[in-house]
């Protein structure tokens, strides 16, 4: 995120700033930090350090974590004066809006932006100020009619039955097709292309018969015989068979391939939603509701599903490898296989349960190096959270790395993890810098919610006077165009709703007292961490184990009793946070449990 540079005997202390949207620019990074090292050498500047963002779009700023990092260092007591940029949309595709909210934090602390292409940026200046929204406001429609171009184009080729940017299922590869639809070139799993325009992409068969042998052999197999997902995957892992992606086969991918209606000849596209701007349904693009995005930890949206009278549907859009007959049957046997009531999820660790695993992230099985997820263990009536080896919930009990059905229950966990917490971690020199962080995290709040508020404020008392004008309008308005005035006076009336809602959320939630008092009450619960844990939220959990521990290494013995291998816990280790920034410094001992 951050790294350091030689210092130069320059004056002005500098920051410098890279970012790229897609690893697919592949030199972007490299040549943005030469310029930017020219223009500082040329002007004056020294730089400090260096923060990027590597493959995040410049308009998923709450997920840029090296942005992030400089606005927070730039407003808690800054070493720099200037931030350096290749170009203003490398520092952020922001509306006018959002660039307020960043920037005024940042002009208030006194730190300036430069970039190499247009120089200085003067926020001071009514005209600097008016020819950076507008340039701001300008990048940021880019990326709306970016992507709503996208979407049409994309509808256009899915309606035809051609590939819109997928990549082709195990079995198939893909054709690049001109405008005669004559075949042109054949493009493999892993291989890039490109083509002209007006050229179109549909699936052929795979050149490699073993594969399509194997696609034929896996339907064949599941719907006639009473075998399961992870039998089939240990039979061809038995076999020496290269999975879709070059490794070992697993169920869930064998799962995705049987659903998988590409594989009678019918493409279907647009099954969810996923677009930031706008999305495609039933054909049509619409712009996406704002309540219902949210960006996963690399900036991109995530999707939501469309229901199925929304799906673009084209029948025998290439030739099929599985005739429509077999391929119902194995939907009906997946169906009457599904665990739970129809619908319900193929893992029991989904976004609707995930509340109840305090630990995800965490929890690793030392023999595989892999994450364990979280899973119901049902005793006596009740349902207990507890964490279980990923490898071999994948692959059985014939994977590659020897695990058995390694698991463990959570409160366990939790009990022996509170009472190491309280051991090494809570001495004296610890709870004196964990005192000295949070009074700087309380004082940071205090500032930004106070100046989030006046603004919050002020674009809701703009917002009220739009509505009034509009209410008006309304009323004189001619009938013919009642409903588009209606429209845009719903529209204002749901954009003060949200308003008055940030309004809210920006108020503390308790009055506001002295700093110190506040810092006795958090290492007060700390000493009580066991007892304050079982009446918070799980979220307010989570965020505490998080914030302490890295992660959490458990062994497991493998013991046979009779027919009956069993795999009791042996030993862990807890790894608690030792970057620069943690409030621990660097007390991690792998302590064991």
């Amino acid at each position: 995120m951050a790294d350091s540079q030689s210092n130069r005997p320059h004056t002005v202390p500098a920051v410098a700033y890279l970012r790229r949207s897609t690893s697919r620019q592949e030199k972007s990074l490299d040549d943005q930090r030469t310029e930017i090292v020219r223009y500082a050498a040329l002007h004056g500047y020294r730089i400090l350090r260096w923060y990027q963002d590597d493959g995040i779009s410049g308009d998923a700023t709450e997920c840029r974590d090296g942005f992030l990092a400089l606005h927070q260092a730039a407003c808690n007591g800054r070493d720099f004066d200037v931030v350096l940029v290749w170009d203003q949309d490398r520092f952020g595709r922001f509306d006018s809006m959002e660039a307020g909210y960043w920037i005024h934090p940042l002009r208030k602390a006194g730190v300036r932006l430069e970039s190499v292409t247009e120089g200085p940026i003067n926020w001071d200046d009514f005209t600097g100020r008016v020819m950076y929204s507008l340039k701001q406001e300008g990048k940021y429609q880019f990326l709306r009619d970016l992507s709503r171009n996208t979407s049409r184009g994309q509808i256009s080729n899915a309606l035809e039955g051609r590939l819109c940017g997928q990549a082709a299922p195990y079995g198939y590869d893909r054709m690049v097709v001109d405008e005669s639809g004559v075949h042109r070139q054949r493009i493999r799993a892993g291989e890039k292309s490109s083509k002209p325009r007006g050229w179109r992409t549909t699936l052929v068969p795979s050149d490699d018969p073993a594969k399509v042998a194997t696609v034929k052999w896996l339907f064949e197999t599941y719907a006639d015989t009473d075998t399961g997902l992870r039998s089939l995957a240990d039979q061809l892992n038995s076999r020496g068979v290269p999975g879709p992606t070059g490794g070992p086969w697993y169920a869930a991918s064998i799962k995705a391939m049987l659903e998988n209606q590409n594989y009678t000849g019918t493409f279907t596209w647009a099954k969810r939603r996923e677009g930031k701007y706008f999305s495609v349904a039933a054909g049509q693009i619409r712009e996406r509701d704002r309540r219902e995005v949210t960006l996963s930890p690399s900036g991109k949206p995530h999707a939501v599903d469309n229901p199925r009278e929304a799906w673009i549907v084209a029948e025998n859009a290439h030739e099929a490898l599985i005739d429509k007959a077999l391929f119902e049957r194995v939907q009906a046997k997946i169906q009457e296989r599904r665990r739970g009531k129809p619908g319900a999820a193929y893992r029991s660790h989904t976004r609707r349960n995930a509340d109840r695993y305090l630990l995800s992230g965490l929890v690793y099985c030392a023999r595989c190096g892999c994450k364990m997820h979280g899973a119901n263990s049902v005793a006596k009536g009740h349902s207990y959270p507890k964490y279980v080896c990923s490898t071999y919930c994948r692959s059985g009990k014939h994977n590659p790395h020897g695990c058995g059905c390694h698991g463990m229950h959570q409160g366990q966990l939790v009990d022996v993890l509170v009472r190491k917490l309280q051991e090494t971690v809570l001495t004296t020199a610890n709870l004196n810098r964990l005192r000295q962080a949070l009074r700087k995290q309380i004082e940071r709040r205090r500032t930004i919610n106070s100046s989030g508020a006046d603004a919050l404020r002020r674009q809701l008392k703009h917002l009220n006077r739009e509505i009034d004008h509009a209410a008006e309008n309304f009323l004189r308005a001619p009938s013919e165009i009642l409903d588009v005035v209606a429209e845009k006076l719903t529209a204002l009336k749901r954009r003060r709703e949200h308003l008055q809602k940030e309004l809210r959320m920006s108020h503390p939630k308790f009055p506001s007292k002295d700093i110190n008092a506040e810092i006795d009450a958090v290492v007060g619960h700390l000493w009580r961490l066991r007892e304050d844990l079982s009446n918070a939220e799980p979220a307010r959990c989570r965020e505490v184990f998080r914030l302490l521990v890295s992660r959490i290494d458990l062994h497991f013995d493998k013991v046979q009793r009779g027919k009956r291998t069993e795999c009791p816990f042996r030993s862990g280790e807890i790894y608690l946070q030792t970057s620069p920034d943690s409030i621990f410094g660097s007390v991690n001992r792998g302590d064991r449990i």
